[in-house]
């Protein structure tokens, strides 16, 4: 959400300087949908690297668990 914040913070400052420096129109908001896109696939593929993190650290704890049931103490 922090970051959806900021992209439309920027996208207002990036607006306020374009328009005091050519004025024109501000950006469409197919840019805003464009960089929000971007934003939301780097999400999925962040979420997608950290899924597969927490399958193989779950199985690598099946493994000592396993493991250190077979062991005599």
């Amino acid at each position: 959400m922090r970051e959806l914040e900021l992209i439309v913070s920027n996208f207002d400052h990036g607006n306020q300087q374009m328009s005091a420096s050519k004025s024109e129109n501000p950006s469409s908001p197919h840019v805003i949908l464009d960089t929000i896109k971007h934003t939301l696939q780097i999400y999925k593929e962040n979420l997608d690297q950290t899924a597969a993190e927490v399958k193989y650290i779950d199985h690598m704890g099946h493994l000592i668990r396993s493991r250190l049931s077979e062991c005599v103490f």
